[in-house]
C-alpha cells in the first residue's frame, strides 16, 4: 500500500489510522498550496518521529517468540503485550515492524488528546516513546495537575520523566536511560546514542 501525503492534516490523520497487517510506503510529497510554514512543520515532524521509532526498535528489542518482559507480563515484537499479537507464538521483523508503527500512530493519537497545550515536533515524539512504553494512564499523570504540562508547565516534563524508571519498587537501569534519552528529544536534542552504548 501506499499512502501520499500532501499535508500535515493528512499525515497525521493517516498515522492515526493505520492499522494494516501489510508494509505502508509513506511518501511526503511538497504541495503547491501547502504553505512553507506548514511545509517546515511537515518535515520537523517527520524527523522526529524516524528517531523516536528508532530509538523504540532500539529500546524494545525485536523478540521473535513471546517472552515476560521485567514486570512478568508476557510479550512479543517490540515491546507488544496485547493477547492478539502474544498469542500468534511467534512473529517475523516486518509484520513486528509494521505493528510497532501502527501502536506509535495509536499512541500519538493518544498524546493529542490527552495534552492540551501546543507542542513542538520532538515534544510530542517524546511523549508518544514514553506513552509507548508505560501506557495513557502514566501519560496522563505525567501531564495532569497542577504545575505540570497540561497547566502550562512545560519543564515539568523533563522533571518528572525520569521518575518513571521503576518495575514495582525496582529501579532498572534500562528505563533510567529510555528515560534519559527521551528527556533529550524533549529538549530538542538529537541523541547520538542509546543509554551506554
Amino acid at each position: 500500500m501506499k499512502i501520499v501525503i500532501t499535508s500535515l492534516i493528512i499525515l497525521l490523520t493517516t498515522l492515526a489510522s493505520c492499522e494494516v497487517e501489510e508494509p505502508v510506503l509513506i511518501v511526503v510529497e511538497k504541495d503547491p498550496v501547502l504553505s512553507p510554514a506548514d511545509w517546515a512543520v511537515l518535515q520537523e515532524v517527520t524527523l522526529w518521529n524516524n528517531i523516536a521509532i528508532a530509538g523504540l526498535k532500539h529500546w524494545e528489542g525485536y523478540y521473535p517468540k513471546a517472552y515476560r518482559c521485567a514486570a512478568g507480563v508476557k510479550t512479543i515484537g517490540y515491546g507488544f503485550t496485547s493477547r492478539k499479537y502474544v498469542s500468534l507464538g511467534s512473529i517475523d521483523k516486518a509484520k513486528a515492524l509494521n505493528i510497532l508503527k501502527s501502536k506509535y500512530a495509536n499512541c500519538g493519537a493518544i498524546v493529542d488528546r490527552t495534552v492540551t497545550v501546543p507542542l513542538t515536533g520532538n515534544q510530542r515524539a517524546a511523549l508518544i516513546s514514553f506513552t509507548y512504553n508505560v501506557g495513557e494512564r502514566n501519560l496522563k499523570m505525567l501531564v495532569n495537575g497542577k504545575d505540570r504540562l497540561n497547566s502550562g508547565n512545560y519543564d515539568s516534563v523533563p522533571e518528572k520523566l525520569v521518575l518513571y524508571c521503576r518495575v514495582g519498587s525496582k529501579k532498572l537501569e534500562g528505563l533510567k536511560l529510555r528515560r534519559e534519552w527521551e528527556k533529550e528529544i524533549w529538549n530538542g536534542k538529537f541523541p547520538t546514542k542509546y543509554g551506554n552504548e
